[in-house]
């Protein structure tokens, strides 16, 4: 059997709710969808809990910000377990910490520790790259120092 999942942010005015995440849930979950990535609505992990339990659909990534898993990764990894998830990911960092060399390496270091706690305990750090890393400093790309 194929396995498809689907990035919630295409479809977050669908999940601003409670009711309207479980339906739209149970609505993938019945197009074939297999599993989900949260992103795009608020991050309540009790409410993913319940719907990817009411619904039958893992989720299996989110995308939270930067500072809960650079600030927070503990609390994080304990929410994600709630629902089943291993991995936490970050849906982007914005132009303006991209384009400021000494700020960008500073948040990259920082996230760089959480991921080492995340995959000591278990867990997984993703990153959603877009254009922008692609923003060279002194010759190197952002997405090149990331890797």
């Amino acid at each position: 059997m194929t396995e498809i999942g689907l990035n919630l942010y295409s479809l977050r005015n669908c999940i601003a709710t409670e009711e309207d995440f479980l339906s739209t849930a149970i609505r993938l979950r019945e197009m074939g969808y297999t599993f989900l990535q949260y992103s795009g609505a608020a991050f309540d992990a009790n409410r993913i809990a319940r719907v990817s339990k009411e619904s039958g659909m893992p989720v299996i990534l989110t995308h939270v910000p930067a500072d809960r898993i650079i600030n927070e990764t503990e609390q994080l990894m304990e929410e994600h377990a709630k629902f089943g998830c291993k991995n936490i990911g970050l849906g982007a960092l914005g132009m303006k910490i991209i384009g400021d060399k000494d700020l960008c390496f500073s948040k990259l270091e920082s996230l760089e520790r959480a991921a080492e706690k995340m995959e000591k305990n278990g867990f997984s750090f993703f990153y959603h790259n877009h254009h922008h890393e692609f923003y060279q400093h002194d010759g190197q790309t952002v997405f090149d120092y990331m890797i």
